[in-house]
C-alpha cells in the first residue's frame, strides 16, 4: 500500500511538470523578419475558448500560450517549448499597448 501511494504521489509530481517540446525542426529563422530566434517556455492552455489573443499574419513567431483545445492526453502538459522572434514579440507587445 505505501509503494502505491508512493507511485501515485510521484506521477502526479512528474506529470504536472510535464513539457511539450514543439521547438524541432528547423524553425531557426523566423520566415517574416528573416532573424534568428530563441527557444521559449511557455503556459499550455486547455478548454474551448483561447487566450491567445492577436493577428498571426502580423507577429507569427510571438506565441505566450500554446492552446490546446478540450481534449486532455494521458499527459496534461503544464509548459511547451516553441521557438520565438524578438521582433514579432515587440510588434506584438506594442499592438497590444495600441488596442
Amino acid at each position: 500500500m505505501k509503494t502505491l501511494l508512493s507511485i501515485l504521489v510521484l506521477s502526479l509530481i512528474f506529470a504536472s511538470c510535464a513539457t511539450l517540446n514543439l521547438a524541432g525542426g528547423d524553425g531557426r529563422i523566423c520566415s517574416l523578419h528573416n532573424r534568428g530566434m530563441q527557444k521559449s517556455v511557455i503556459r499550455v492552455h486547455y478548454g474551448r475558448t483561447c487566450p491567445e489573443r492577436g493577428n498571426t499574419d502580423e507577429y507569427p513567431n510571438a506565441k505566450s500560450i500554446k492552446c490546446m483545445g478540450c481534449i486532455v492526453d494521458s499527459i496534461r502538459y503544464r509548459r511547451a517549448i516553441v521557438w520565438t522572434c524578438k521582433s514579432c514579440t515587440k510588434a506584438k507587445r506594442k499592438h497590444h499597448l495600441m488596442n
